[in-house]
């Protein structure tokens, strides 16, 4: 929100708890069911264990300082991380150590916008593919790309999209349509989308990534 992250249980007792206050990006989950987010603020990582009963960890990301971190998304690896910086540049970087010492590093650039072109959303399909939507004067391009050899392959768009989610071999998509936001799935053979809700769709997720 407005003010930080809420958590709540998926059971008809959850209740809604702000466990993080401040300027943050979008939450992502790790395999070990701690929630992260950057401080845009404050410039911190921050780890929170809600089985723990304590409020958010700090993790030394001595790389990420001075930048300005729009988002963090971990791999369902629990190890690659997946960082954009302002609008047009995604870093990788690797968690390492034990939960005593636990630190994010090893960053290497990944790929970078030109000219007008900015980045709108990523998302992690497996633990070696990461998606960049792309939006610039020409359109918006939809990337998957290979983080061990940068290799790049073009997802057609018929829609312009707000948002992506992957799992493997799925892929759903926020569409911006004229009668309101539909979430879309693309084909196997990856060259349509398939309407999967039709109205009021926004924002889809996958389980990590």
């Amino acid at each position: 929100t407005s003010t930080g992250i809420s958590v709540a249980a998926l059971t008809q007792s959850g209740r809604w708890q702000e466990v993080i206050q401040g300027t943050l990006t979008p939450p992502t989950w790790h395999r070990d069911g701690s929630l992260w987010t950057y401080d845009q603020t404050n410039a911190a990582l921050l780890r929170y264990d809600p089985l723990s009963g304590k409020g958010p960890q700090r993790i030394s990301a001595p790389k990420l300082t001075g930048l300005d971190v729009t988002r963090l998304r971990i791999a369902r690896d629990g190890v690659r991380v997946a960082v954009t910086t302002g609008q047009n540049t995604v870093q990788i970087g690797a968690l390492t150590g034990g939960a005593a010492g636990m630190m994010l590093g090893n960053f290497q650039a990944l790929t970078t916008t030109e000219g007008g072109n900015k980045i709108l959303d990523v998302a992690w399909e497996d633990d070696e593919h990461l998606l960049v939507l792309v939006e610039g004067q020409a359109g918006q391009v939809l990337n998957e790309i290979n983080v061990g050899d940068g290799e790049i392959e073009g997802v057609p768009l018929k829609e312009p999209l707000a948002s992506v989610a992957a799992v493997k071999d799925r892929v759903l998509a926020e569409a911006k349509m004229a009668k309101g936001n539909q979430i879309m799935e693309l084909s196997q053979d990856r060259q349509s989308w398939t309407p999967k809700i039709e109205s009021g769709g926004s924002t889809p997720l996958f389980p990590l990534g």
